[in-house]
């Protein structure tokens, strides 16, 4: 079942339709917390390409479609977030956090420049 929303998720997030103009993004995140520490163990941090959506509502519905098709998603008390985490035997978590945002905000982070 904890495979289900992730699926679900990554499916939505990997759809493509570059080409639309949209004023709101749903982006999804995936974090690997090694279960292990060591000194060659390290957190991995990746975002997939957002997919556009016509607007805020449209980013909502698809999210809380999303988690109620899971047990494991938890959605924010804001209806903006949702995130599924996975424990496997070692310890190690494979947590996928998805977002709406409108298309002027960027959670990657700023950007490097000079």
């Amino acid at each position: 079942m904890r495979a289900t929303i992730a699926s679900v998720l990554l499916l939505l997030v990997t759809a493509t339709s570059a080409h639309a103009e949209c004023a709101w993004l749903m982006w999804q995140e995936e974090v690997w917390l090694p279960g292990k520490p060591g000194p060659n163990v390290r957190t991995t941090r990746e975002w997939s390409n957002p997919i556009p959506l016509p607007d805020r509502a449209s980013c909502v519905d698809l999210l809380v479609k999303g988690v109620k098709d899971s047990m494991d998603a938890k959605l924010a008390p804001s209806n903006m977030a949702a995130v599924v985490r996975t424990v496997t035997k070692d310890g190690s978590q494979l947590i996928y956090n998805v977002y709406c945002y409108p298309d002027t905000i960027d959670p990657r982070g700023p950007k490097g420049g000079k």
